[in-house]
């Protein structure tokens, strides 16, 4: 069990149980609202704050009610970006960190991060000194945009009861729902998978094509 804020939310509190939000220093003022174990609590930072001063929490949002159903967020978007500007430079090329982050438009902080877990995950090589840089460690066509996603976030899954049953959902061996999703699931795995790298190369970067598609000022 463990609890996290979400990085492309980060007021977004996610807690599997009540133990997890005492590790958190959310005090046993909570407790009396938490879910069963093996069920999953999402609520934001404020209202976590507020049933630990209350006891009430505050009317909730919208978002604090969303499904599990699969969110591609900030990183995995990031970890694409710069495996597709890598993917189309020369191999024995080494590319500054700062032309990746000028030419894709990724923030430095996400960026640095992103870039160690891609050498982690063997989509790059690494090699430092002032005339280093990265490149691809794999072949284009052998990196997937699912096994991108995959470093980053983990196993794919649209929704939770899928992977883990009943051990999520307490209906999950009689819910007539399940296989829908399931199957979806299955179909965007197996599309993700078909999808590499070498397809969707940009040689020079969104931010030049971009300003290229502007019209000039004055004009």
């Amino acid at each position: 069990m463990r609890s996290h804020v979400d990085l492309a939310e980060p007021e977004r509190l996610i807690c599997p149980d009540a133990y997890s939000l005492v590790q958190r220093g959310l005090d046993a003022a909570v407790i009396g609202r938490i879910p069963p174990p093996g069920q999953t609590l999402v609520m934001t930072v404020r209202s976590a704050r507020a049933l630990r001063a209350t006891g009430k929490a505050p009317p909730a949002a919208a978002h604090e009610h969303r499904s599990s159903i699969m969110n591609v967020g900030r990183r995995v978007d990031y970890a694409v970006r710069a495996l597709c500007y890598l993917a189309a430079q020369p191999h024995a090329r080494l590319v500054p960190r700062a032309e990746i982050q000028t030419r894709q438009g990724i923030p430095p902080h996400f960026l640095s991060k992103i870039l160690r877990n891609l050498v982690s995950a063997g989509f790059l090589e690494s090699v430092p000194g002032a005339r280093g840089g990265f490149r691809l460690g794999r072949r284009p066509s052998d990196i997937s945009v699912r096994a991108i996603y995959e470093s980053v976030e983990g196993p794919l899954a649209l929704i939770e009861c899928v992977d883990h049953r009943e051990g999520f959902c307490c209906f999950a061996t009689v819910c007539t729902q399940i296989d829908i999703w399931s199957g979806a699931q299955h179909l965007l795995a197996a599309y993700l998978e078909k999808i590499t790298i070498g397809d969707i190369a940009d040689r020079h970067g969104l931010v030049p094509r971009l300003r290229d598609r502007s019209p000039a000022v004055g004009m």
